[in-house]
């Protein structure tokens, strides 16, 4: 595994740089002060969740995972979290989050900002699917 340390400048340089390496199959890794290491291989845990709402409750469910969103990531082993809404079905949220690594992850499962949201949307939707990644060497 090759690292290289960088200093990143800025919230939307960070985010071009992390996009640029997720195009390339890099995974960026940044602590608090900035300070990014880029690596080839990763033990990162990518996830998607599918939450398909229930009529009438969008607004509520959509409110609690802003809200998730916020706090994850802040999370120390939070990678990756974005909010979505599937076009051909806008009644669904898609979650994608990504984990530093096993721990990170099982960390997150604990936060109480996440068993909170959980319970916050209890009986709000019909589907709630979520979906383990790993991701693919090219080497």
């Amino acid at each position: 595994m090759s690292n290289f340390t960088i200093q990143i400048a800025g919230a939307t340089n960070m985010k071009k740089i992390i996009n640029l390496l997720a195009l390339t199959g890099a995974l960026l890794f940044v602590n608090h002060e900035g300070t990014a290491q880029m690596s080839k291989r990763s033990p990162a845990i990518p996830v998607i969740t599918e939450i398909k709402v229930l009529p009438g409750q969008e607004l509520t469910v959509k409110n609690a995972c802003e809200k998730l969103r916020e706090e994850v990531r802040r999370e120390p082993g939070c990678l990756e979290f974005v909010l979505c809404v599937k076009k051909e079905d806008p009644g669904t949220l898609v979650l994608f989050e990504m984990f530093k690594d096993e721990a990170a992850f099982e960390a997150h499962r604990n936060e109480p900002h996440t068993k909170l949201f959980l319970d916050s949307i209890k009986g709000k939707y019909m589907e709630n699917n979520v979906t383990f990644l790993s991701l693919l060497d090219d080497e």
